[in-house]
């Protein structure tokens, strides 16, 4: 069975191994993410060793990316830079075609959209007409409700920093200990008798990580510190109390039978202090409380329910680029660019100010214009 995309490149690969009059397989089965166009289809029927072996070729509608039981996503990274200010129509066309197979696997055909915008409504316009070519469909459709919005919606939500572990994971460390587009962790391992620490690559999928993803960052923590207590009792570790977290695990690795909990155990506690080690650097936990002013500037009111004065935002932000010039250029670019979204009709002069008093590095500087 084959299962891929009906790109070029994947069609002649199939096409490769069915060359000889002696292909490796006798019958196969093809499915493809989407529609295959008349001209790939064209290759396969005139592939005299292939075409006669195929027992069904089918269209399965998984053109977009599963990320967990109620999430998905398109894997377009290009997105905002694609669709903003001029959308790309190539990539509206893609991104019609994928919502459309979201809906069909919901088995849903009729669902009723609302749209935000101009571009939404026009998406959610092809969308429609893409899934009227399916009600023909022996099964039922299911009610469904769409909601196609943009990110102008809510921007403060990409910049703001959130403190859930998900959220931690994927904004403090991607780029760092984790590889966010294969959900691998990498970690360093000393071993004993060795000098050099080795890098050990875990997959960020099992079943702690779905007890802990949606947690508050320091509940995460407990969590995991209390499986490490129930693990220690469990073994007997009665001279554990004066053992470090990490020499204990180590020690317990040792038991073939418990190996595979505590590597997940010393995954997400190397994990959790790597982020609280971020959270420091970046200076969102310190006397300043830039965590505190990213959500004042985010909600328009306070800590105490009152409301936000512009101003008193302005000189706050004006005092920490002053007064902190070794905080990170990202950091002050995230404060920056949050309340540039957040504050309505900003004088040139101010911006000027602000942008002046940040001292922004080259490519930080560049996003801003």
């Amino acid at each position: 069975m084959y299962f891929l995309r009906p790109f070029p490149e994947n069609v002649e690969r199939i096409l490769g191994e069915f060359k000889s009059a002696a292909p490796q397989h006798r019958q196969v089965h093809l499915c493809f993410t989407k529609p295959v166009e008349q001209s790939l289809l064209s290759k396969f029927t005139e592939a005299p060793h292939l075409a006669s072996r195929v027992r069904s070729f089918v269209e399965v509608p998984l053109s977009f990316s599963l990320v967990q039981d109620r999430g998905f996503h398109f894997d377009v990274p290009e997105a905002i830079t694609a669709l903003f200010p001029v959308p790309d129509p190539q990539l509206v066309s893609s991104i019609v075609q994928q919502l459309a197979d979201v809906c069909r696997c919901l088995q849903t055909t009729t669902p009723s959209i609302r749209c935000q915008s101009d571009l939404c409504h026009t998406i959610g316009q092809r969308v429609l007409r893409e899934l009227s070519m399916h009600q023909a469909s022996a099964l039922p459709s299911q009610p469904c409700q769409l909601l196609i919005l943009e990110r102008s919606v809510d921007m403060a939500a990409a910049l703001v920093h959130e403190y859930s572990y998900e959220a931690c994971v994927f904004d403090l460390l991607d780029g760092n200990m984790l590889d966010g587009d294969r959900n691998v962790v990498t970690l360093k391992t000393s071993h004993a008798g060795e000098n050099k620490d080795k890098n050990k690559e875990m997959l960020l999928e099992d079943p702690l990580w779905e007890e802990l993803r949606y947690m508050h960052i320091e509940a995460a923590r407990s969590h995991v510190e209390a499986k490490v207590d129930d693990v220690k009792r469990q073994n007997n570790q009665k001279s554990s109390t004066a053992m470090s977290t990490s020499a204990m695990l180590e020690q317990l690795r040792g038991a073939p039978e418990m190996r595979d909990a505590v590597d997940r155990m010393s995954l997400h506690l190397a994990m959790i202090m790597q982020i609280h080690s971020r959270l420091s650097q970046e200076q969102i936990l310190d006397p300043l409380h830039l965590g505190l002013l990213e959500q004042d500037t985010a909600c328009g009111i306070d800590r105490n329910g009152k409301d936000v004065k512009i101003a008193n935002l302005q000189q706050t932000l004006l005092k920490i680029f002053i007064d902190r010039p070794e905080l990170p250029s990202e950091m002050k670019l995230r404060l920056l660019m949050l309340y540039f979204a957040c504050v309505a009709n900003i004088p040139e002069a101010n911006r000027s100010k602000l942008m002046d008093a940040a001292k922004l590095e080259p490519e930080d500087h560049q996003a801003m214009l």
